[in-house]
C-alpha cells in the first residue's frame, strides 16, 4: 500500500510538473473591488499639481467599516525630520549637498478637502509605525456614515501637490516631471486568509526610506493637464484627448484596470517611440512605448531589444503578461534620480544621454540590465502584489534573479553584459561582485518587517543573497525545476497577495521536498554560506622514525634512515588496484535535534586521468603526503562538490553534504596534490567569496588574469553612483 501511494504520489508530481512547465495559461484582469477616477494639472513652475479624485472601494471585510487609513507619500518629502527623510539621508543622499544647489527641493501633498456624499470629514495624520509626530505620509478618516460589508465608499478629495526636485523615485522640474507616489491612496485591507491574516486587517505603514510601496488592485481613469506641446507617458493606455487643447493646456488621458499603482510622465523635449511587439509564452501583443528626451531616439532600438527580450523570457518561462501595454522611460540627466523606478506598465531605465554612445561604455550593458530589472518588476511586486514594506526582498530579490535571466536569455551568460575596453562581460560576475561585499549580515534574509533595516546594505539583504540563493537553488535542482517553482507561484498567485511561505509551497509542490528545505534554510540564515580551503599541505613522506613491525620483521628506523625506504608505507598508496586512497575526517554534525556522528573513513576511490603538471616528473620510490581542510556554513541542504587534482594528472572528487563545520582529507600518494576546488562548476552562487574556495601548490595565472571581478565592482560602483533606487 505505501509503495502504491509513493508511486501514486510521484505521478502526481510529474503531472503537475508537466502542466506548469507545459501550459501557456491564460491570466485575465480580474475584478477589483477599489476604483480610482483623477483629473490632475501641472504647473512646471511651482512644481504644482492640482486635482480632483474620486475613490469607489468595496467593503470585502466582514465587519463594518468606520475609519480609513489613507497614504500621503509625497509628504515623505516634506522636510528633513519625516520618517522617510530619517532613515534616507546619509545612506541614500546627502541632504546638505542638496541644500547647497536647491534652496527649496520639497515636495509635499495636503487634501483640501475630503468628502463622503456632501458631508466633510475630518483626518489626522497617525504613525503606527515609530510614532514620529512630524510624520505625514499616512492619515486616517474618521467617516460620517460606516460602510458594511459588501457596501460601497466613495470618497471625493480635491487635493493639492507640490513636487520634490528629484530627490528619489518622484519629482521634477523646468521641462521634465516623473509623477509618482503624487495621489492620495488608500491602504491595504487584508480579510481573513490574506497573508496569513487570522481577523480582518489594516495593513497601513508610513512611508520608510528601506522599502517601497503596497497597495491593493484597482481599476484607474486619469486624466492629465499638461502645458501645451509637452508629451506624456502614463500607467495604462491612453493619449491627447482629442478637441480639449487650448493653446495652452494639452489633456491626457489614460486607462488601466487591475493594477495597484498609477504614475505619468511629462516633458517638454520629449519623445514617444511605439512599437508592437507578441511575447512568447502567450498573451496578447504588447505596445511598447520607449519614452526619450529628443537627440536620443537612436539609442531606442537597443532599449527596444532589452524589453522584448524581458517580455519573452518571462512570458515563456513564468507566465503571459497580462497587460497591453509597457512604457520605458529615460529621463534626462538632470532628472537621473528618478532612474531604476518601477510602476505598473511603466519604468524608468536610466538617463537617455550621449553618454551611452561613447566608444567605452557604447557596449556596456548597464541600461539593458537595469531595463531587465525594471520590466521583472512588473511580475514580481506588479503582478504578483507582494508587501514591499514588510517583506521587501519577495520582490526586489525575485525580481534581481529574474532580471539576470532575462540578460542572459537576451544576450547569453558570458557576455550578457556586453563590453567594456574590448573584453566581453559575464553576467554571473555581477551578482559575484555584489555579493562579495559582504561576509556577513546582522539578519536573515527573511526578517520582517523590511522597513526596520537599519545598519546595514538593503541592496545585499533584499537584492544579492535572495537572487544568489535562488540561483544557488538552480544549481543544485536544475533550470527547469525553480521554473517550474515560479511559473506555479505566478499563476496561484497573480493578482494576490502572497507571502514568502506561499513560496514556500509552491516551491515544495512544484519542486519536491529538498527544493523547499533548502530555500527555507537560506532565507533563514543570518550569514551567506562561505565555503572555502582553510589550508592545503603537501610534503614528501618519509618512513616513520621508531619501532616499526612488518611481514618481514620488525624494523628500527632511526634518524639516519635511509630516504629511499618505504618501511611502513601504507600499502594502498602503490595503487595497484588503479584507485587512490582518501582518508576523510568529518567531525559530525547536528541539525533540526538529530545528530549525526563524526567519523574516520579510508576509502579506495577511482580517479580521472589528466595532463601532469609541466613543472613535476615522477621519480621512483618518491611519495607525497597532502592534507587538506575545508569549511563550510553547516547548513543541513546545502551540499557542495569537492574536486582534487593531483600532480600527475589524477583527479578526484566528491561530494560532501556540508553538513559540519569542517571536514579534513589526506591523500598518501607518488604525486603530490596540486590544486583543491571547492564548487568548481560555481552552483553555489549564494557563496560571498569564491576566491576561497581554491588552493594551489603554485598561483593560479587564469584567476590573476581574469578580471571579471574587477568588471563588477566597476559596474557596481557605476550603478551606486547613478541611481540608489533600482
Amino acid at each position: 500500500m505505501a509503495l502504491t501511494m509513493r508511486l501514486r504520489d510521484r505521478l502526481a508530481f510529474l503531472l503537475l510538473a508537466f502542466a506548469i512547465s507545459s501550459a501557456a495559461f491564460a491570466l485575465d484582469l480580474p475584478e477589483t473591488s477599489i476604483a480610482y477616477e483623477i483629473e490632475v494639472s501641472l504647473e512646471p513652475d511651482t512644481r504644482m499639481l492640482d486635482a480632483h479624485e474620486t475613490i469607489r472601494w468595496t467593503n470585502l471585510s466582514s465587519g463594518e467599516i468606520d475609519r480609513v487609513p489613507m497614504h500621503l507619500y509625497l509628504n515623505g518629502f516634506s522636510h528633513e525630520d519625516t520618517t522617510w527623510m530619517r532613515a534616507a539621508m546619509g545612506g541614500r543622499f546627502h541632504l546638505d549637498r542638496l541644500l547647497d544647489v536647491w534652496k527649496d527641493p520639497w515636495g509635499w501633498i495636503e487634501p483640501r478637502s475630503i468628502r463622503q456624499g456632501e458631508v466633510e470629514l475630518s483626518w489626522q495624520p497617525i504613525a503606527p509605525d515609530d510614532g514620529n509626530p512630524n510624520d505625514r505620509s499616512l492619515i486616517e478618516i474618521v467617516l460620517s456614515d460606516p460602510v458594511p460589508p459588501g457596501g460601497t465608499l466613495v470618497l471625493d478629495i480635491d487635493f493639492e501637490a507640490r513636487l520634490p526636485i528629484p530627490i528619489a523615485r518622484t519629482g521634477g522640474h523646468e521641462d521634465f516631471f516623473f509623477v509618482a507616489q503624487w495621489f492620495p491612496k488608500i491602504s491595504v485591507l487584508e480579510t481573513v486568509g490574506v497573508r496569513g491574516a487570522t481577523e480582518d486587517r489594516w495593513v497601513a505603514h508610513q512611508f520608510h526610506g528601506m522599502t517601497e510601496f503596497y497597495a491593493d488592485y484597482a481599476d484607474f481613469d486619469v486624466r492629465i493637464g499638461v502645458p501645451a506641446g509637452w508629451a506624456v507617458a502614463a500607467t495604462g493606455k491612453g493619449g491627447p484627448e482629442d478637441g480639449d487643447d487650448d493653446g495652452t493646456t494639452t489633456w491626457y488621458r489614460y486607462r488601466q484596470r487591475a493594477v495597484h499603482d498609477f504614475a505619468f510622465t511629462t516633458g517638454e523635449r520629449m519623445v514617444d517611440v511605439v512599437s508592437s511587439h507578441q511575447p512568447e509564452g502567450g498573451g496578447g501583443p504588447v505596445e511598447i512605448h520607449i519614452f526619450v528626451p529628443e537627440g536620443t531616439e537612436h539609442q531606442v532600438v537597443r532599449w527596444r531589444e532589452a524589453t522584448e527580450g524581458s517580455l519573452d523570457v518571462l512570458g515563456s518561462r513564468v507566465g503571459p503578461y497580462p497587460y497591453g501595454t509597457v512604457t520605458v522611460v529615460f529621463t534626462p540627466f538632470r532628472a537621473m534620480r528618478t532612474v531604476g523606478m518601477e510602476y505598473p506598465t511603466l519604468f524608468t531605465g536610466l538617463m537617455g544621454d550621449p553618454f551611452w554612445d561613447v566608444g567605452a561604455v557604447s557596449k556596456f550593458r548597464i541600461p539593458e540590465e537595469v531595463i531587465a530589472h525594471e520590466f521583472v518588476h512588473q511580475y514580481f511586486y506588479g503582478i504578483v502584489g507582494t508587501n514591499e514594506f514588510e517583506e521587501a526582498f519577495l520582490d526586489e530579490g525575485f525580481t534581481e534573479y529574474w532580471g539576470m535571466e532575462a540578460m542572459i536569455g537576451t544576450y547569453g551568460d558570458a557576455s550578457g553584459g556586453g563590453e567594456l575596453l574590448g573584453r566581453p562581460v559575464g553576467m554571473s560576475s555581477f551578482e559575484r561582485s555584489n555579493l562579495s561585499r559582504s561576509r556577513r549580515s546582522p539578519l536573515p534574509v527573511w526578517s520582517e518587517p523590511s522597513y526596520l533595516a537599519r545598519g546595514y546594505d538593503i541592496g545585499i539583504q533584499f537584492y544579492y543573497r535572495p537572487a544568489t540563493i535562488l540561483r544557488t537553488a538552480s544549481g543544485l535542482f536544475g533550470r527547469e525545476t525553480m521554473d517550474r517553482v515560479f511559473a506555479l507561484y505566478y499563476q496561484r498567485w497573480a493578482f494576490r497577495h502572497p507571502r514568502f511561505e506561499d513560496f514556500l509551497d509552491a516551491a515544495r509542490e512544484a519542486g519536491g521536498e529538498e527544493v523547499a528545505e533548502f530555500l527555507l534554510e537560506a532565507f533563514t540564515q543570518p550569514d551567506p554560506p562561505d565555503y572555502k580551503v582553510a589550508w592545503m599541505r603537501t610534503e614528501a613522506w618519509s618512513s616513520p622514525r621508531g619501532r616499526i613491525v612488518t611481514d618481514e620483521g620488525v624494523v628500527e628506523n632511526g634518524p639516519d634512515i635511509d630516504e629511499d625506504t618505504l618501511v611502513g608505507l601504507d600499502p594502498a598508496a602503490q595503487e595497484i588496484a588503479g584507485t587512490l586512497l582518501m582518508e576523510v575526517l568529518d567531525p559530525g554534525s547536528t541539525h533540526g535535534g538529530g545528530q549525526q556522528p563524526g567519523r574516520i573513513e579510508r576509502r579506495a576511490i577511482e580517479y580521472e586521468s589528466g595532463e601532469s603538471d609541466e613543472d613535476w616528473e615522477a621519480e621512483e620510490s618518491e611519495f607525497h603526503l597532502s592534507e587538506v581542510r575545508i569549511e563550510g556554513p553547516g547548513w543541513r541542504s546545502l551540499p557542495v562538490e569537492v574536486r582534487f587534482r593531483f600532480a600527475d594528472g589524477a583527479v578526484v572528487g566528491e561530494i560532501w553534504d556540508g553538513r559540519a563545520r569542517y571536514r579534513t582529507y589526506r591523500f598518501l600518494r607518488a604525486a603530490p596534490l596540486s590544486e583543491v576546488r571547492l564548487d568548481p562548476e560555481g552552483v553555489i552562487a549564494a557563496d560571498p567569496d569564491w576566491v576561497n574556495n581554491a588552493e594551489m601548490r603554485e598561483a593560479d595565472e587564469e584567476m590573476v588574469d581574469d578580471w571579471s571581478m574587477w568588471l563588477g565592482g566597476l559596474f557596481q560602483v557605476l550603478m551606486e553612483g547613478m541611481s540608489q533606487w533600482l
